[in-house]
């Protein structure tokens, strides 16, 4: 076990302390502070603050690098319990909070980040993230564990971080006790540890140096697991993720436990896809198992339309994805593809800072809105940045608002990817109809009559004339079918299922049915009987549906030594 401590903290006033506040003193004339009149007694070491060196309570004499007060300005210390119950309580979710932490991993250059969600009951269960990146000195451990300790301003290009504020406030919202253990090598372990309920009986941002009684064994566990540079962040006392008055053996309470670390993999997979996958990739495991990465726009499956790019001279770049329909998805794709929120939460447009999905699936601007027609649409938004002011990007980098500069183009991209995925939804797939489809080849006609649209089996369809001619004497009887099959057409109950997995869809490998190779040699047949030359038949079989669904189609019927057979020696 090697559970490490800070050193002896630096003296006031060095650059590894935190900066001095100036006491506040009533407006009267006064000697000013650090003379003899305005100091205070020096109290015995006990009694001393050992982040600061100052006493329990002290206030700083001046402002490092400022003159001391006069008249004219008071100073007003934030309470240290009122802020953390403020911190607490920003809305961080616990998948919001984890993926906050990785943040920090990522910007140290990890390449393997574990964590670990242990349940032991609402009072001892607990959660850890190791990762392997650049560690932390002990001066930059002090002020990683500062609140504030690093401005917008002073954030690296590598950084995911927006405030300096993402360590704490996410382990506030989640944790009473955070620890912190980082090494920048194979050396000591610098360790610090922020205990809520400690700060707010002794109202003073008192940190403890090393890790208290009830994570040492923890701590020591995960450092032995790891013997390299690297960081350990450990939550103690779990706010939200460990039902509240459960003991271990509580089944539910660990069942719903464990399905909220469920959801920590399914966000932590979309908001770090792009890191999950290409080159220079990181590892993220959960629980000893691989995160998979989620990408909303099926970038690497057929049937994506890709919209054009439309970048700016700002640097903002937008460009639309169009996904394939249902009857193009096998059932397992398709229920990856609608996301952790499923397909109709999960249109819109989609936010990305530095790889770093900031939102996912939102229209952003208030004229449009998440319906069943748009669902294919996704709009990947590229930021810059030196944008994130402008965007209003929140400490916990889960929302934004973009800007009046940004509406237009957003605008531009959103109405042309939503035109596109309506017209996909119309079409079952087909993103643009083949204007060589002669109408009589299509099965199913609209007919608009009375104000209704109903629909009805083409008469005209080849292979229906071809029968009708061939037996006359049962043309009225399969008109009688026909106009069965019309009246009970389920059509409210098409619309509302086609979108469940209740049709059979394309093979995704390109492998074509029996059933429809023998159907397209059939009509294939009907043609070239009706006098039309073999590649006039063979082109439009291959454009009618449904035999349009099946690309490989065209080259097994071409491939035939008879085009005129039934498909036996297929």
């Amino acid at each position: 076990m090697r559970v490490g401590v800070l050193t002896e903290p630096p003296r006031t006033g060095s650059l590894e302390s935190a900066p001095d506040i100036p006491e506040f003193r009533p407006r009267r004339r006064a000697a000013p502070l650090g003379t003899k009149t305005g100091r205070r007694p020096r109290l015995p070491s006990s009694a001393r603050n050992p982040m600061t060196g100052r006493n329990r309570g002290e206030v700083p004499s001046q402002v490092k690098g400022h003159q001391p007060l006069g008249n004219n300005y008071r100073v007003l210390r934030p309470d240290p319990a009122g802020t953390i119950e403020s911190l607490a309580a920003l809305g961080y979710s616990p998948e919001a909070a984890i993926a906050d932490l990785l943040d920090n991993s990522i910007a140290a250059a990890a390449k393997n980040i574990h964590i670990t969600c242990h349940w032991a009951g609402s009072r001892d269960s607990w959660v850890a993230v190791c990762d392997d990146g650049n560690g932390m000195s002990e001066p930059d451990l002090l002020r990683g564990l500062t609140v504030g300790g690093r401005g917008a301003d002073a954030r690296a290009d590598s950084d995911l971080g927006r405030f300096g504020m993402g360590l704490k406030t996410a382990s506030f919202s989640q944790a009473r006790i955070l620890v912190v253990a980082s090494r920048p090598d194979r050396g000591a372990w610098n360790i610090g540890t922020w205990d809520t309920e400690h700060v707010k009986a002794v109202s003073d941002w008192e940190l403890l140096n090393g890790a208290p009684p009830e994570a040492t064994d923890i701590i020591g566990r995960l450092q032995d697991e790891h013997d390299a540079a690297g960081t350990i962040v450990l939550w103690l006392g779990l706010r939200h993720l460990a039902p509240a008055g459960a003991d271990p053996s509580d089944e539910f309470a660990q069942r719903e436990f464990y399905a909220g670390v469920n959801r920590v993999q399914e966000h932590l997979g979309m908001v770090f896809h792009r890191y999950l996958s290409g080159r220079g990739r990181i590892s993220i495991t959960l629980n000893g198992g691989p995160v998979p990465g989620w990408d909303p726009f099926l970038t690497r499956r057929r049937f994506v339309e890709e919209l054009p790019p439309d970048p700016s001279p700002s640097g903002l770049a937008v460009q639309g994805f169009v996904l394939p329909h249902r009857v193009r998805l096998t059932d397992e794709e398709y229920l990856a593809a609608g996301g952790p929120r499923g397909w109709l939460e999960q249109q819109g447009f989609y936010v990305y800072r530095k790889d770093r999905l900031i939102v996912a699936g939102d229209w952003l601007l208030p004229e449009f809105r998440k319906d069943e027609r748009h669902v294919l649409a996704r709009i990947a938004v590229e930021l810059p940045a030196e944008h994130d002011l402008a965007w209003s990007l929140d400490v916990k980098k889960s929302s934004a608002v973009p800007p009046a500069s940004a509406v237009r183009q957003l605008r531009r991209v959103g109405k042309a990817t939503r035109t596109r995925a309506g017209s996909v939804m119309n079409h079952r797939g087909k993103v643009v109809r083949d204007r060589q489809t002669v109408s009589e080849d299509f099965t199913w006609q609209a007919v608009r009559q009375f104000g209704r649209t109903r629909f009805v089996v083409n008469r005209q369809h080849p292979l229906i004339r071809h029968l009708a001619d061939a037996h006359p004497q049962i043309r009225r009887d399969l008109g009688a079918i026909f106009s069965m099959i019309e009246s009970a057409l389920p059509v409210g109950l098409i619309r509302t299922t086609a979108d469940t997995g209740d049709q059979s869809a394309a093979d995704p490998e390109g492998a074509v049915p029996d059933d429809v190779i023998d159907l397209a040699r059939r009509m294939l047949e009907v043609l070239l009987n009706r006098g039309e030359t073999a590649s006039v038949a063979l082109a439009r079989v291959t454009r009618m549906p449904p035999f349009d669904e099946h690309p490989g189609l065209a080259e097994l019927l071409s491939g035939s030594t008879d085009p005129r057979t039934d498909g036996d020696d297929s």
